[in-house]
């Protein structure tokens, strides 16, 4: 399972997501981690500093699944994402 922190980051017209990927007993970093977006395919995988973001994201309702080679994946449902407006979901 995973901590992560889910910065919703949106422009005019569109959002994006961008946060960090953390093994959720132990906070250790989870580079290479996949974050994607189940509604639109859209993903990405964090970087060394276990970081990452998908961008030009249309404002909607999303389900994020995250994942990684020895981990149980996780599903976040219902994920908000409004035009303009920044929101910061951590799950445990």
């Amino acid at each position: 399972m995973f901590n992560q922190v889910l910065n919703l980051v949106s422009e005019t017209g569109t959002a994006g997501i961008k946060g960090y990927i953390t093994a959720d007993k132990t906070n250790a970093p989870i580079p290479g981690a996949a974050v994607a977006i189940e509604q639109n395919g859209k993903s990405a995988t964090t970087d060394q500093d276990v970081k990452y973001q998908i961008l030009k994201v249309a404002a909607n309702t999303y389900n994020i699944k995250i994942g990684a080679e020895g981990y149980t994946s996780k599903l976040i449902e219902y994920v908000v994402i409004k035009t303009r407006q920044l929101v910061r979901l951590t799950q445990p």
